[in-house]
């Protein structure tokens, strides 16, 4: 995929989508992205679909994770050899949790990436909500042994500030793949940390 001016395309991919809400927002406020996500529940997929009628930018499966990236890959091939995204938010209700398959597939088939996991346990900052699946925490130490690969860096969340009074912060925790040289935007400094 790429742009009028030649530049490469840029990808969001999603796991989980649910009724489509980040989707969404996203394909909205980005137009020039491609989006794709998947939802395994029925119910939750067709009200995705309604959700982002009209919105020519997504690309939304009927499809459990991680199965749809071989569907992702055939269908959109260059998105191996593009910038992308992976927001990976599948956190198996009613469904087996796809977590490490996902990382598994992601660290295995791209050699540059951002992924971004939600409701990620920040270690030492108990403020932030994680997920938990039979009392193993959404972590990266339960990710570690699905990485296939040591190229990579890892960030959490470091503020305190909330945009919410209602809701807890939530966690997460970006890896990124492959790029030695990436640097935290400037509006963000402070506000995420690198493990070192």
């Amino acid at each position: 995929v790429r742009t009028e001016e030649g530049r490469l395309g840029l990808f969001f991919v999603e796991t989980g989508a649910n009724v489509a809400s980040t989707l969404a927002y996203t394909a909205r406020k980005h137009p020039d992205i491609t989006c794709l996500s998947c939802e395994p529940g029925e119910t939750a997929f067709q009200k995705a679909l309604e959700n982002t009628e009209g919105l020519e930018n997504i690309s939304l499966y009927n499809l459990a994770s991680p199965g749809v990236f071989e569907v992702l890959l055939e269908e959109h091939p260059d998105l191996r050899n593009n910038p992308a995204l992976f927001w990976l938010d599948a956190h198996c209700w009613g469904f087996q949790w796809p977590l490490k398959d996902e990382i598994r597939f992601v660290t295995s088939h791209f050699k540059q990436a951002f992924i971004l996991i939600d409701d990620f346990q920040v270690p030492g900052r108990d403020q932030f909500y994680y997920f938990k699946n039979e009392d193993r925490p959404c972590s990266f130490e339960y990710i570690r042994e699905a990485m296939m690969t040591n190229d990579y860096r890892l960030f959490y969340p470091s503020y305190s500030d909330k945009t919410s009074e209602h809701h807890p912060l939530t966690g997460w925790g970006l890896i990124v793949l492959g790029d030695p040289g990436f640097k935290v935007p400037e509006q963000l400094s402070g506000k995420i940390e690198e493990v070192k």
